[in-house]
């Protein structure tokens, strides 16, 4: 079976794959280093992000190295369901990132005292946190170019509630372990009938069948969720990278809107007073 991608796309992938590493390791810095001025904001920060963060690079990691670049066979069911489950760790955490980074902004930017924010109770409404479209107040404390550029994400940021959300409540992702081509799609399906014959016709040799048909089988590093929803295919490599780019621009987008100063608090002299040992 030849590579689904050819040499130029594996060389331009490998490239990509690179930068997106040197991404990650610039926001663990960039993040474990900031000077909050909130404690939760920091919490959020070190303890969320920086974490999912963690898991979601190590979800890439691992799917490429499931299904390498240059694969040149079909990779078995145990292959394909480990991929499953780490591309669902990697959109949970890519939600949830940006989930983190509202609640950062809220913290830091002490948002909490608003009451837009609020139920009757004076508890934070968490259904009004987070930076997608529906969330107009956070949206609408932000500098314009951070609002232009989540305007501009609004169909990625779809993308990724969608995929999301099947994964936690409705059909899970799902990675085929094999495609047949539309020219070969009749073939195909007239040696599976011969496959039935074959049972009880002797002269048909069923070993001999089936070995046209694993002939006629390739692999497309795709995932789906559902057969009858949008999209109906994602090729993986591509929009992981994608996804980590668009992460990244926001990551730091965000953090520019916080001032990166820590919180100053006055010490007494009285506080300085050294006391005697007991």
């Amino acid at each position: 079976m030849k590579p689904y991608y050819n040499q130029a796309e594996i060389d331009e992938l490998k490239i990509e794959y690179n930068a997106a590493y040197e991404k990650y390791l610039c926001l663990s810095d960039r993040i474990k280093y900031f000077q909050f001025a909130e404690y939760k904001a920091k919490e959020y920060a070190n303890h969320g992000l920086l974490r999912r963060l963690k898991y979601t690079w190590r979800s890439i990691e691992r799917i490429f190295k499931f299904l390498p670049l240059d694969l040149e066979h079909l990779p078995d069911e145990t292959v394909c369901n480990d991929t499953v489950i780490y591309h669902e760790a990697f959109f949970v955490n890519l939600y949830g990132c940006i989930d983190n980074l509202a609640w950062m902004l809220v913290y830091e930017k002490r948002l909490d005292d608003k009451e837009d924010l609020k139920k009757k109770s004076g508890e934070l409404l968490r259904s009004k946190i987070g930076l997608f479209k529906n969330h107009e107040f956070i949206r609408g404390n932000l500098s314009q170019e951070f609002q232009d550029y989540l305007n501009q994400s609004d169909e990625w940021l779809k993308y990724l509630i969608n995929f999301r959300d099947a994964i936690a409540h409705r059909i899970p992702i799902y990675i085929p372990p094999f495609v047949v081509s539309d020219e070969n799609t009749e073939l195909y399906e007239s040696l599976e009938t011969k496959k039935f014959l074959a049972v009880k016709i002797p002269s048909l040799n069923f070993a001999e069948i089936e070995k046209q048909q694993l002939e006629l089988r390739e692999f497309r590093p795709e995932f789906i969720h559902s057969l009858i929803e949008e999209p109906k295919s994602v090729i993986i490599h591509y929009q992981l990278l994608v996804d980590f780019k668009t992460l990244y621009e926001i990551i730091l987008l965000l953090l520019k809107e916080l001032p990166n100063k820590p919180k100053v608090h006055s010490i007494s002299l009285k506080d300085l007073t050294l006391k005697p040992s007991p």
